[in-house]
């Protein structure tokens, strides 16, 4: 009893700091043996679930970069035969005539083409009767046979515009890798028949581009293609080519998906993917991503050391503030409450608390120092959303007008290409205005037309441009991109795919001091009340519809205020009208 008595009373006399301490490196050291514990049970599994993720990701976006491939084969393949020449060598040679001159016309096509477009190793161009045109990068491959009809697949019925062979043995070809075919019956731009076939095979080279295009999460892997015949069309490193088609051929026969297996005395998590012509298979080091998590959690676990060694600490000193200056700085802590942020004159004979007034004054110092940088932020967020606004106006114009400078180009239309990239020129030269958001009226007016320059020339002229301006507000400054949008607007949704003879009327006069008034008519589809609220509130926009209508007004409303007013007025298949009046700033 005696002993007892002796122990609690020495434990009376502990401080409470001291008691809390005890009790936080305890409870701390408690939670990092449960932690570790767990931390290590679990990582395994972790590990290999995020290990499945990436492989499936990035197979996936290898699939979509074939498909890519694909559509751009397919693009190129109609360039190819409906060109005048081609078209007039297959009729003649499939009726009986031979023409060499335009046969050599023909190849020395096909060869620019080659190596101008590098996803293409070579093309075969056959008549019905036979071979008539070729060209190949690098000379590695010798048609099977000279007649188009003595292919096994010549006779089988079409599916679709063209076929993608992982597995194509139509040529001879240098080496014993398999390759990839695009190929597609050739018809005629009159009566449709067919006269003709072509086979492209992918350069390897591009292929194998793919390999590492895509791989962000920078993991150790090995990759490669397997045609249906499970057979290793494309690897990224040939060293592993026997053991990567040997256990993908074991994961295609027991329908595996994912598989843990040794290659090279290193384990690896082997995942594949089925597309339609073959598989995609990807290796990743386990050891590798081990060692990546295994960095990782070392991070974890420091932070938390430090994070509990900290509350520790804060414990300790919030223990030792119980007198009664406690009270006072508590007092005195409560005018933030109220919002009142001012330091605290006060002196105490304890460190702690005086520490603790200091700190405290400090952090009134720093609040007071947010607040005015919070007001600072709100305003530079302000510009920043106009900014954000600004580029939100239907990038695709760029796009589509790179696309068409890209066809002119290919079709050799150099006239009308360098026409169509002066007109982009003239309208980027004033977009950039140096980085200014309000221009005048005149530069508003030639940047509006190099982008009708660009669009009639895209859209083969189908509508007519009228404008009428004020001469005397000419140097007037509004928003820059407040006419564009909405013309192209007018365009695309308005006149484009709806008449031949479209008709944009653009009209700005003065109406006071400092307004003016802006009209912009065109004779359109125009539209019912329910597309043009769904226009103007935007969600016609969040479906790839109409964002310049709502971005242009939104960004408009933002930047004037209650200094613009604006109407507008549509019709199903009678056209559309938008007024707005605008009160500037300077004239």
């Amino acid at each position: 009893m005696n002993i007892r008595k002796l122990m609690k009373e020495k434990v009376s006399r502990v401080s409470i700091s001291s008691k809390m301490s005890i009790v936080m490196t305890v409870s701390i050291v408690l939670i990092l043996t449960v932690f570790l514990g767990v931390n290590r049970y679990y990582n395994s599994f972790f590990v290999y679930q995020k290990l499945e993720n990436a492989s499936l990701t990035y197979l996936d976006s290898i699939d979509r970069m074939m498909e890519n491939l694909v559509d751009t084969l397919d693009g190129y393949s109609r360039i190819c035969f409906s060109n005048a020449g081609v078209q007039e060598l297959l009729d003649k040679n499939s009726s009986g005539q031979v023409d060499f001159s335009l046969q050599d016309n023909v190849n020395n096509y096909l060869w620019e083409l080659v190596v101008n477009v590098k996803q293409i190793e070579s093309i075969y161009l056959y008549s019905n009767n036979g071979l008539v045109a070729s060209a190949d990068r690098q000379e590695l491959h010798y048609p099977r046979y000279r007649c188009i009809k003595d292919y096994e697949w010549y006779d089988e019925e079409e599916y679709g515009e063209y076929h993608v062979d992982f597995s194509s043995d139509d040529f001879y070809r240098k080496g014993d890798m398999p390759e990839i075919s695009f190929r597609r019956a050739v018809r005629s731009t009159t009566n449709f028949k067919k006269i003709g076939y072509m086979i492209m095979t992918v350069s390897s080279d591009v292929l194998k581009d793919f390999l590492v295009a895509d791989n962000a999460d920078k993991y150790e892997r090995v990759f490669c293609l397997l045609n249906n015949e499970e057979s290793v069309i494309v690897i990224s490193d040939n060293v592993y080519m026997d053991e990567m088609q040997k256990i993908g051929k074991d994961m295609i026969q027991n329908e595996k998906t994912m598989v843990l297996r040794n290659m090279f005395d290193e384990k690896y998590m082997f995942c594949i993917l089925k597309s339609e012509e073959g598989y995609y298979m990807d290796a990743i080091s386990v050891e590798d991503a081990y060692q990546r998590n295994r960095e990782k959690s070392l991070v974890d676990i420091a932070l938390i050391i430090l994070q509990a060694m900290l509350t520790l600490v804060c414990i300790v000193m919030i223990s030792k503030l119980y007198t009664r200056p406690i009270k006072e700085l508590m007092i005195a802590m409560r005018c933030l409450q109220n919002g009142v942020f001012q330091p605290v004159k006060m002196n105490s004979a304890h460190y702690e608390i005086q520490e603790l007034i200091h700190v405290y004054n400090e952090m009134v110092k720093k609040i007071n120092e947010l607040l005015e940088k919070t007001k600072e932020a709100e305003r530079l967020k302000g510009k920043a959303d106009l900014k954000v606004l600004t580029a939100q106006i239907n990038p695709h114009f760029l796009y589509n007008t790179f696309d068409s400078i890209k066809a002119l180009f290919v079709l050799k239309r150099y006239d009308d290409a360098y026409a169509m990239i002066d007109a982009l020129s003239r309208f980027y030269k004033i977009n950039l205005s140096k980085g200014d958001d309000f221009i005048t009226i005149e530069k508003n007016l030639v940047m509006l037309k190099s982008y009708i320059d660009i669009q009639q020339m895209r859209f083969g002229g189908e509508f007519e441009y009228i404008y009428s301006v004020d001469p005397e507000i000419m140097q007037w400054k509004i928003l820059k991109f407040a006419l564009q949008p909405l013309v192209e607007n007018a365009i695309n949704h308005g006149i484009h795919g709806f008449t031949t003879e479209g008709i944009i009327n653009l009209d700005i006069v003065r109406t006071g001091e400092k307004s003016l008034k802006i009209t912009l008519m065109d004779n359109g589809r125009g539209m019912s009340k329910e597309a043009l609220k769904k226009a103007i509130s935007g969600e016609e926009g969040r479906n790839g519809k109409s964002f310049g209508l709502f971005a242009t007004l939104h960004r408009l409303q933002y930047c004037y205020g209650d200094r613009i007013w604006w109407s507008i007025e549509s019709e199903e298949n009678g056209g559309t009208t938008i007024i707005m009046k605008i009160e500037v700033e300077e004239c």
